[in-house]
């Protein structure tokens, strides 16, 4: 697979269009789409831009080695609490609670189906 057909893998992944991708980015739809075509090589800035924005893992976009996404929590953490503007430990305690409101309904499901 070449490094275009990753980008475009990555990008389907994430289900983004090319203009999707392009805003944030901050290049045109056309060079990402010649990017995904193999006509042109993505520059140092567009590969470290989906590295940053979009946690790819570098092993994989430039070799297709490894998983797709490095899915590093703390930058989950980082990104939710900015999104919201909200502090870290508010994320961490809204997912302790969600985490908790699952074990409740799927104790109660299995109680109610037994």
């Amino acid at each position: 697979m070449s490094i275009g057909s990753r980008i475009k893998n990555i990008r389907q992944k994430l289900k983004m269009t090319t203009k999707e991708m392009s805003d944030i980015m901050g290049i045109p739809t056309r060079t990402i789409g010649g990017y995904e075509r193999d006509e042109n090589p993505p520059n140092e800035k567009f590969l470290s831009g989906l590295i940053i924005n979009f946690n790819v893992n570098i092993n994989w976009l430039l070799i297709g080695k490894g998983a797709v996404f490095i899915q590093n929590q703390d930058l989950i953490i980082d990104k939710i609490a900015s999104n919201y503007n909200i502090s870290k430990q508010d994320v961490i305690d809204i997912i302790k609670l969600l985490q908790n409101e699952y074990n409740n309904c799927v104790n109660n499901f299995l109680h109610l189906s037994s």
